[in-house]
Order: structure tokens, then sequence, then C-alpha cells
């Protein structure tokens, strides 16, 4: 088994001097969020502008370099907040990227986070010299491997969706069963039939009906729904 040799260079900004290149770690984000209306999907991503290069002016997650006393998780939560001021309501890791020359710099290894947020407003700030929200079906091109990133994004999204009601981070408190199945839809990219929908999603035991249809509404208000708190595997 190989062992790593290093040096000491006492007094010298970074004293330990390996016999290996030393690789580098970074995590990103791909954040999410659900905002209907208009043509495109409401499925939204968000991503930021390079203020620097390598890919300066390119679009990307947000993300960054983990610090040597950080966790990837803790990085990318750091870096989402310093780069848009969004926080991390749910946080999923997705992958590990470490193709050798997937950064011109030098050897990077990324971890990848999935974040799903309600929380639209963002702010560019740090080394990202722009964010903004795209919808999912047309997205710029993106720096580095990030088309690859977010397609495994995607479809980790998917399968994390049929065990938990992940839709919960993304929809309003209060929500109706159209803009559930609507978000649904924009996610597997697939058209469901509205009765056979909503029998569904009410044997799962998710939902909670609101009853704001009951009270001084129309008969044909649609039903107003709420997670049910303590009846879910997060």
């Amino acid at each position: 088994m190989a062992h790593a040799v290093f040096k000491y260079r006492k007094g010298e900004a970074y004293p330990w001097v390996y016999k290996y290149p030393q690789t580098a770690l970074t995590a990103d984000c791909i954040v999410f969020s659900f905002s209907p209306g208009g043509k495109e999907s409401p499925l939204k991503v968000l991503l930021i502008k390079r203020g620097a290069d390598p890919y300066k002016d390119y679009w990307a997650f947000p993300g960054g370099f983990v610090n040597p006393n950080e966790t990837a998780e803790q990085g990318a939560v750091r870096e989402l907040q310093e780069e848009t001021g969004l926080q991390a309501p749910y946080l999923e890791q997705i992958d590990v990227f470490s193709t050798p020359n997937r950064d011109p710099r030098q050897r990077v290894v990324t971890v990848p986070f999935i974040v799903l947020t309600r929380d639209v407003n963002v702010v560019a700030a740090d080394d990202a010299a722009d964010a903004k929200w795209f919808s999912v079906d047309d997205l710029p091109s993106l720096a580095f491997d990030h088309k690859e990133i977010f397609e495994k994004a995607i479809t980790a999204l998917r399968k994390s969706l049929v065990f938990n009601p992940l839709w919960r981070f993304l929809l309003p408190e209060e929500f109706t069963m159209s803009q559930l199945q609507t978000l649904y839809e924009a996610i597997y990219c697939k058209k469901y039939d509205r009765r056979n929908f909503a029998r569904k999603m009410l044997s799962t035991g998710f939902l909670n009906d609101g009853g704001l249809n009951r009270t001084n509404l129309p008969s044909r208000h649609p039903t107003v729904y709420t997670f049910k708190i303590g009846n879910h595997n997060l």
C-alpha cells in the first residue's frame, strides 16, 4: 500500500509538501423551487453567473471549495448562503463527481447536493456576479460538468419522491390538489389523470383536508390541503 510522503518547510504559507498531488474538494447545490404560471416548466433551478475564471460569465450551480474544518454538507450550506443568501431547508447528497479533468485549475472532486426551497428571493454576493432562477426545460450553457450533475440531480429527485413527500419543501403550506399534480408533472415530465392522481395522493396519508372549501366558499371551490405533520419518512 502506498503512503503519502511529506516534508515540512517551516515559515512558509503552506509548509507541508506532499509527494503526491493533493485533491481539492468542492460542494455544489442544485436548488429547486416551484413557481407555476407561464408556458415554461414551473420547476425552477437556481444558477449563479461566475464572476471569475475559469468559466467567467458562465452559469453554474452555487458552490465552492470546502474549508479544511468543514464537512461537504457544511461547505454546501455556507457557499449557498454566501453566494445567494438562501438557506437549505432540505439538503440531500446525490453523488460524487471525480473525473480527473473536470476542473482546469487542478484535480477537484465535487459533492453535489439537492436543495429544495420555497424561498425564491436571491441576492448574488461573494464571487457570484448574478443569481437567477431558470426553468428546468430552458437552461443556458453550464460551466464545468454541471449539465451532467443536473441530470443526475433530476433523476435523484424523482427517486426520492417515490418514498418521501419532498413536495412539502416546494409547495406553499396550504395548496390545492391541482398544484400538487402540476408539481409532479413538472418533475416527472408526464401528465396524470386528475381523478387517479388525487386518489393516489389521498391514499398516502400525507395530506390533511384544510376544510377551507367548507365555509363561506362556493361548492366548486377547490379543496385546500396541508401536509400531515408526523406522518412521513424524512
